[in-house]
């Protein structure tokens, strides 16, 4: 009896939106110069369901791009984020 094998891959993708109500803010990133929504660092831990320190991390890696305010919030360039999601880069 021949056997046959089957292999079955798959690719998927996700699409995320940020509203207001994620306290989003739109401004050019100074680093890639997207238009991008910037995002407190929390928010972004939340909406990656990872720890606010792996967010930090990831700022001091140099892996996302962030602006920091006056008043000392840290907000994260929703573009450099997305870019390491697309690479499967996120964590390492």
């Amino acid at each position: 009896m021949k056997k046959t094998r089957v292999e079955i891959s798959f690719e998927q993708r996700e699409i995320w939106r940020v509203s207001r109500a994620d306290k989003a803010e739109t401004q050019i990133c100074p680093f890639c110069l997207n238009d991008a929504p910037m995002i407190s660092a929390e928010d972004l831990a939340a909406l990656a369901a990872a720890s606010p320190r792996e967010i930090y991390r990831q700022i001091e890696r140099g892996t996302l791009h962030f602006v920091e305010t006056a008043d000392k919030q840290i907000f994260v360039c929703f573009a450099s984020f997305s870019e390491k999601i697309l690479e499967n880069n996120w964590r390492n």
